[in-house]
């Protein structure tokens, strides 16, 4: 009998295989979208003028592409993420680039920090280095984590997408993190 209680319900047991079938989509997905177009997209990603060019050929829906780009690289998080922000300059000038950049990123951190919350500990150390994870895993879920999320986004070369994944994984709450990841992001896109 004392063992009926650690046993998982249906309604676990459900739960569980929705946030697998969720996490094999997500994964199935992305791998379909860099395999499929990982040349294509790295060219785009690091050659602003290639990356400007084919936005524009969408016309008015150029800025939406230009999003869906923006939310892409903070997802899949090799994808480097200063092209796309020059270009967004130059696509939509220093307000409009300013205002598409910072709108994807919180959508992007806004999906990955929901992602890792809610497909766990094992999607996020099957996407980020062992190494890597351990060390932000330890900083951020010090006390002062959400101020340590500020510092780290304000230094250049910190892995700001692998630090949304990790915050996922904490106790901090997404309001707050997207608040203070978006201020400090603000200094990127500016």
């Amino acid at each position: 009998m004392a063992d009926e209680g650690k046993r998982p319900n249906g309604a676990q047991l459900f739960a569980a295989a929705v946030r697998a079938a969720v996490l094999l989509l997500f994964l199935g997905l992305t791998t379909w979208v860099v395999v499929r177009y990982y040349g294509h997209i790295w060219r785009v990603v690091t050659h602003p003028d290639e990356l400007q060019d084919w936005v524009a050929s969408y016309g008015r829906w150029g800025p939406l592409v230009f999003l869906g780009v923006q939310i892409l690289q903070i997802v899949v998080f090799v994808i480097p993420g200063e092209v796309v922000q020059v270009a967004g300059g130059y696509l939509f000038g220093a307000w409009g680039g300013v205002g598409y950049c910072v709108a994807g990123a919180i959508i992007g951190a806004l999906v990955v920090f929901l992602a890792a919350k809610w497909l766990g500990r094992p999607f996020v150390r099957y996407l980020v280095k062992a190494e890597q994870f351990s060390r932000l895993e330890k900083v951020l879920n010090r006390r002062a984590g959400i101020v340590t999320v500020f510092v780290l986004f304000l230094i250049p070369g910190v892995p700001k997408d692998v630090l949304c994944y990790v915050a996922g994984l904490t106790p901090m709450r997404l309001g707050l993190f997207l608040v203070v990841s978006t201020v400090a992001r603000l200094r990127e896109c500016c």
